[in-house]
């Protein structure tokens, strides 16, 4: 009998979205990543009890097999870039140093040509990095960190903190929509553990007032709601 298999599977920020940044999942106080996914819809992979519905805290739950994501057809590949900005600026330069945080997220996909999805995140106080996932702020600093630390192998994925997170429903309809899938269903990135594919960064943090940037390329999927 095999355990349940507990995949990484990376819940959209924003419908689609995204990275991660390393070492704030504690003061943000929220549950680890992979209890997260506990809350999403399991059913066994096939045995005697093949597509039932199964709890995947629970070992040897599905005899012969294991307990997995319901996930719904299609899968895309897609690219999510995060933009992180510690110093928003005015066009004409004059608010370069005036402390100002934003992180936009974009999303970028084939479906019947191309398609580019983003959306700009502030925390109330804009002073302040906005709240992604499990990190209480995001900065340029906290994104360099997670980078650095997929890189070197020491995290299984730039995407930890945001793992099995539902965020801004906007993208997440938007997605829905375009691929004909359930309203009800859930869009997450799956993401096998090890370093993810394609990283591509440009660091700014500290350097000058321009933002720091990461692309990365993803598995995008849905789970599909649980039965009423």
């Amino acid at each position: 009998m095999k355990h349940c298999s507990k995949r990484k599977v990376l819940g959209l920020v924003a419908g689609a979205a995204l990275t991660a940044f390393a070492a704030s999942a504690a003061s943000a106080g929220a549950p680890p990543p992979d209890t997260r996914s506990d809350t999403l819809n399991h059913v066994c992979k096939g045995g005697p009890q093949k597509g039932d519905p199964c709890d995947p805290t629970v070992a040897n739950v599905c005899p012969q097999s294991e307990c997995v994501l319901k996930l719904l057809k299609p899968k895309f590949a897609a690219t999510i870039s995060l933009i992180v900005d510690d110093n928003v600026a005015t066009f004409d330069g004059t608010g370069e140093s005036n402390g100002v945080h934003a992180v936009t997220v974009l999303l970028e996909f084939q479906k019947n040509g191309k398609h580019l999805l983003a959306q700009t995140y502030q925390a109330a106080d804009p002073s302040a990095g906005p709240q992604m996932g499990d990190a209480a702020s995001v900065s340029e600093a906290t994104l360099k960190s997670a980078v650095d630390a997929a890189i070197s192998g020491s995290t299984q994925s730039i995407l930890t903190d945001l793992l099995f997170q539902a965020g801004d429903a906007h993208m997440s309809d938007a997605i829905r929509t375009l691929f004909g899938v359930p309203s009800d269903s859930t869009p997450v990135v799956l993401q096998e553990p090890g370093k993810p594919k394609g990283i591509l960064f440009e660091d700014h943090s500290g350097s000058d007032a321009l933002a720091s940037v990461l692309r990365v390329k993803v598995t995008i999927g849905f789970v599909a709601a649980a039965a009423p």
